[in-house]
């Protein structure tokens, strides 16, 4: 690609991208702000607060994009899953929901496309949940190498199908969370084999993205390494998503459609990793952000 920006895409100013700050400043807050176990008050007045900023935000412009139909379609659906994630764990935080619903939008907005109507069933809801569950149990410092292989090989087990012991609840709640997602298939050998690999495989680029926090890693990643990570973690979850979307049908994805979510699912690795830049440097994890200290670096690494 040229190292120019898309005539096709709007331009903001300072000021412009200010006021979005803050506008993404605030709706963090007020997410935070809603108590563990909100009364329905509670609830409708969050829902009147979102709504109210959905309206004064100046760059997506998202409720004029977005039809009413479709937005009350979303809008159900998430109340649908926060509703579902705090039955399978109320002690579940509003900010561990929402990085699970970041994974379900997704889902969401591909499911949409495909000219389907939203559901949130078990399946996606158990992928989703494992966000929070094994992404913050890797990312966390005090967490030593033996406890993260240990956590790892009771989900490598769960998914090979052997016999798992967890040893405290948050390993049960994680194994509960692989069989949620297994057990729909439990019908068909082929899509629950299907499941299961492509589980492992996510499994695998969590574990190879350990190694982008330096104590962790035995050597000092090269650019390129860091770029191959960000493409196995951040194409396969996109793509695991388009999976669930179709329900392992493998009969009925194109290829163009798996180049695309694969290709998707970098870019939003990428604008993830964009945005947990200070966060990412205190802990001394190495992504393609933290390294390059030049565009002209980043441009040269995505094209190797």
């Amino acid at each position: 690609m040229p190292d120019t920006f898309p005539d096709f895409l709007q331009t903001f100013s300072p000021e412009e991208r200010i006021a979005n700050d803050k506008f993404v400043d605030k709706l963090r807050n007020t997410m935070r702000s809603l108590p563990q176990n909100p009364s329905i008050e509670q609830k409708e007045e969050m829902k009147k607060k979102m709504f109210k900023m959905l309206e004064e935000e100046n760059i997506l412009h998202i409720k004029k994009h977005i039809s009413a139909d479709l937005f009350q379609e979303f809008e159900e659906n998430i109340e649908n899953f926060v509703e579902k994630a705090k039955a399978f764990d109320e002690t579940l935080s509003m900010e561990n929901i929402w990085q699970a619903m970041r994974n379900y939008l997704i889902y969401a907005m591909i499911v949409n496309l495909q000219g389907k109507c939203q559901n949130c069933r078990d399946t996606i809801l158990g992928y989703s949940l494992l966000y929070p569950y094994t992404d913050n149990y890797i990312d966390e410092l005090h967490r030593t190498d033996t406890d993260k292989n240990s956590y790892n090989n009771l989900i490598r087990k769960t998914l090979s199908g052997e016999e798992t012991y967890p040893q405290n609840d948050y390993e049960e709640k994680t194994k509960q969370l692989l069989k949620l997602v297994l057990n729909h298939y439990s019908d068909d050998a082929d899509r629950q084999k299907d499941a299961s690999f492509l589980l492992l495989l996510m499994l695998e680029a969590q574990e190879k993205s350990i190694l982008q926090i330096h104590r962790f890693g035995t050597k000092k990643l090269t650019k390129e390494e860091i770029l191959r990570i960000s493409i196995y973690k951040g194409g396969l979850s996109v793509f695991l998503d388009y999976m669930f979307s179709m329900d392992f049908d493998l009969s009925s994805i194109t290829e163009e459609e798996r180049f695309f979510y694969l290709c998707f699912g970098l870019i939003l690795q990428l604008a993830d990793d964009l945005q947990d830049i200070a966060e990412d440097k205190k802990k001394h994890s190495r992504t393609l952000f933290t390294i390059c200290r030049h565009k002209k670096n980043f441009i040269e690494t995505m094209q190797c």
